[in-house]
């Protein structure tokens, strides 16, 4: 399984061992103005805006897609949708956040980003940093993204991290029918790399840069 762009929208697609390609869900694309900007032919993120994503399950059957948007000055939405390999709907759901509102320094570091600088290497047309810039200051939403990442576990869970924390990364746990069934808080300096109803395992990095694997155990989940 595979995700590809061919020129518009991803899409995710199934190579059989034949070299014939099978395309099974077309996702939002990239571009959307709620995430994406595009000048002539050229693209970059909005700043502070959650791109879509997407995960596929390690037995290669279930897929996941999420997006999220900010719908006011205190928060917005996500979406989770899930997918059999084969392309038929298991749910698509939309849960709310409150967002951490985004600085006015912020705001202007990421706007002068988007310049050219010293040592930055340019492409396109002249102006293509002040028309990006110009798009940016319209579109920037006024809280930071809500979600950071989603897994599948192999028991039909969804596991979807949310903004980090100054205790850590909240992370929502769904059930095969895409209701919030419990969540966890992984640790700063960690990250969620695989989960299922009673176990985790987390890389964690220490002080000197080491990374370790390490295996929690889960309770209370049904």
């Amino acid at each position: 399984m595979l995700e590809a762009a061919f020129g518009g929208p991803p899409l995710l697609v199934r190579m059989a061992t034949d070299g014939n390609v099978r395309i099974l869900l077309q996702m939002p694309t990239y571009a959307d103005e709620r995430w994406g900007m595009a000048v002539s032919g050229f693209g970059r993120e909005v700043p502070f805006a959650a791109v879509p994503m997407s995960a596929i399950s390690t037995t290669g059957d279930r897929i996941a897609h999420m997006t999220s948007e900010a719908t006011s000055a205190r928060g917005g939405t996500f979406t989770v949708s899930l997918f059999t390999a084969g392309g038929d709907t298991l749910f698509v759901r939309t849960f709310p956040f409150t967002g951490v509102p985004v600085s006015a320094a912020s705001r202007d570091s990421a706007l002068a980003a988007l310049l050219p600088g010293p040592g930055r290497l340019t492409e396109g047309p002249s102006e293509l940093p002040q028309r990006f810039q110009e798009i940016a200051r319209k579109r920037m939403p006024p809280v930071h993204a809500g979600v950071t990442s989603i897994r599948l576990g192999p028991d039909a869970s969804v596991w979807v991290a949310l903004r980090e924390t100054a205790e850590g990364t909240p992370v929502m746990v769904l059930d095969e029918r895409g209701s919030a069934i419990g969540s966890i808080l992984v640790p700063k300096g960690s990250r969620l790399r695989q989960a299922n109803r009673t176990h985790v395992w987390l890389t964690e990095t220490d002080d000197d840069g080491l990374v370790s694997v390490v295996r929690y155990r889960v309770l209370g989940l049904p």
